[in-house]
């Protein structure tokens, strides 16, 4: 059997590689080294077989023989990927929630440090810029605004210039919901807005601020993760602090951009959200203390990894014999992805178990182990869908047990699909799974009419533009509050600011006259609320103690934060609750600081009238 086997795969070798070669969509496969071949030799599918071949050509295009080919005149590629960008003429980033403090887009501050970082790699004689055009123009000052890019296009893009790196200039920021006004993230109590405009107060805490690094995690070559931690230092160096998420360089593969290119960064230079960070962004020392850093970082790394020093006229060579860079072990781990994403995952893991068995105990054993995590995830996925087509192809003594068998099949596909939807290396084994699920639940979608595909991606594309409006920035209504004093009982929006003493915080939330003010700050400070607790108390009727509730008194301690206070007639305090946040809604509270509708401001202004 095995010998058949040997026979067939070298037969179907024979016949894909003149054909490879013809039409030069492959590689010589007696000058690849023998895992490699070992793998190729496995594979029984003409297609795959091209597929694999294709890949290993593209990689040795990008990466065989660095230092030959500088020293014959030959350039170091990068592609520089375009920070969001324009739709129909206006910034994406509006619409995402992506600008500062000021209310500025990320794309303006982003364009003022790739600029500076784009001027030391244009004068580097060793290095080749590629880009859009439109994004090549805003690079060299020509013009502000360039169109957005997907991601898929900007791989498609540094595939096609054979670049050896993406790299990408952003600046972060922090959702809606830990912004003061929307705009900027700062510690205190600040009025914010929910999705759908309504306002309401909260205290911030957490402040988010420091720059990162998302390096490619899938990376075997070591390059992104040495440039990052390079970077980390250098920046640190100038007066910035990292961020606190994995401290400033943070392995990373949710996004296609990372799956799909060996060799990625993009680069979260600050908080724009964050006043500090946006002072020092904006800065123009510092921008070139910034676009510096990037610089010396990145040819660092290609010392330290590719074993090539470009920072001279001429290029020259560093011998550095812990480098991780193998040519090999990178083949490898895109042959590994390209069975995933081609809905193979044993395939895959065959490719995967070679990476291990043959680098993982060395040097390579970090940069080896995300792949080793993918296998054991994979493979327990696609047990779940074996499973299910165990049941499914199962003989049913009735139909009952039918039905509880595609029952249970379904729910294996679920469970499978529940496993590999969250990273993008592993949408083609989702895709199989998925198509699977609906083979159960809708047979016959696979030959729908063209119209009803056409319906199916208009109603996909619908959902696309709710979600796109789910994440826009909230519409603030323009409402105007009719002003009226509020029932001495309505509940009172106390609040107790950091710098603020007790008395300090009942003046700014109530505004009462000075009299007023006393006798409530002795309310405040002699608070006592009624409160529900557990006791034990022995039952005469069941012969034990049982737990029972009990109203009890219990002292109120203001300090710092957010209250909801009830008072009666005699302005004593009847309850006190600390809030996260409250929303500003004057019929249900009162408070002369936000709200403007304070019983006690008006009562002082009537009295002085």
């Amino acid at each position: 059997m095995k010998s058949r086997t040997l026979l067939t795969a070298l037969f179907i070798i024979s016949m894909v590689l003149p054909a490879l070669s013809s039409d030069g969509s492959g590689a010589d496969l007696g000058q690849q080294p023998p895992l490699v071949r070992k793998i190729i030799d496995a594979e029984n599918s003409i297609e795959h077989t091209r597929g694999l071949m294709a890949v290993i050509q593209v990689l040795d295009e990008m990466y065989g023989e660095t230092w030959e080919r500088l020293k014959k005149g030959g350039k170091i590629t990068i592609y520089i990927d375009p920070c969001h960008g324009q739709v129909n003429k206006k910034w994406s980033a509006h619409p995402t929630g992506r600008y500062s403090v000021t209310g500025i887009t990320e794309e303006i501050y982003s364009l003022m440090l790739i600029r500076k970082m784009y001027r030391h790699l244009s004068s580097n004689p060793h290095v080749r810029i590629v880009t859009t055009d439109d994004y090549m123009a805003a690079l060299k000052n020509g013009q502000d605004a360039y169109d957005s890019l997907p991601f898929r296009k900007t791989i498609k893009n540094a595939y096609d210039a054979r670049a050896q790196m993406i790299i990408s200039q952003h600046l972060n920021n922090v959702r809606y919901g830990v912004k003061a006004t929307g705009n900027s993230n700062i510690a205190g109590i600040h009025i914010l807005h929910d999705s759908r405009g309504k306002r309401y107060l909260s205290k911030i805490t957490e402040v988010y601020k420091g720059f990162l690094t998302l390096y490619n995690r899938l990376d075997v070559s070591g390059f992104s993760r040495n440039y990052a931690l390079g970077l980390k230092r250098e920046l640190m160096s100038v007066g910035m602090q990292p961020n606190g998420w994995q401290m400033g360089a943070v392995a990373d593969d949710r996004f296609i951009y990372f799956v799909d290119f060996p060799i990625s960064l993009i680069y979260e230079t600050g908080f724009i959200s964050n006043p500090d960070d946006l002072e020092k962004i904006t800065d123009p020392v510092m921008q070139d203390k910034i676009a510096l850093a990037q610089y010396t970082s990145l040819l660092e790394s290609l010392k330290n990894v590719f074993g090539v020093d470009i920072s001279g006229n001429q290029p020259a060579k560093v011998d550095n014999p812990e480098s991780p860079f193998d040519l090999t072990l990178v083949k490898l781990s895109r042959m590994a992805l390209y069975y995933m994403q081609e809905g193979k995952p044993r395939s895959a893991a065959s490719v995967i178990d070679l990476m291990q068995r043959h680098y993982g105990p060395g040097r390579f054993r970090e940069l080896v182990e995300p792949y080793v995590s993918m296998k054991h995830t994979a493979l327990r996925a696609e047990s779940l869908y074996d499973r299910a087509n165990s049941l499914l192809a199962k003989r049913a003594k009735n139909r009952k047990q039918r039905q509880r068998n595609v029952k249970a099949a379904k729910n294996y596909i679920v469970a499978a699909m529940e496993i590999t939807r969250s990273k993008d290396f592993y949408g083609g084994i989702y895709r199989k799974y998925k198509a699977a699920y609906r083979d159960i639940t809708s047979p016959g979608w696979r030959i729908s009419s063209s119209k009803e595909t056409r319906e199916i991606q208009a109603d996909s594309n619908k959902k696309a533009e709710k979600a796109v409006a789910a994440t826009a920035p909230p519409r603030v209504p323009d409402v105007h509050y009719r002003v009226t004093a509020a029932e001495v009982t309505r509940p009172i929006i106390l609040v107790f600011e950091e710098h603020q003493t007790l008395k300090e915080a009942i003046r700014t939330s109530m505004a009462p006259d000075e009299p007023t003010l006393l006798k409530l700050h002795d309310s405040f400070t002699g608070a006592k609320v009624d409160v529900k607790v557990k006791k034990r108390q022995w039952s005469r009727a069941k012969k034990r103690n049982i737990t029972v509730w009990r109203t009890v008194k219990r002292q109120v301690n203001f300090t710092p934060g957010i209250y909801v206070v009830r008072l009666n007639h005699d302005l004593k305090v009847e309850s006190a609750k600390r809030v996260s946040k409250v929303y500003l809604n004057p019929d249900r509270y009162q408070n002369q600081l936000y709200l403007k509708n304070s019983h006690f401001a008006y009562d002082a202004r009537n009295k002085s009238l």
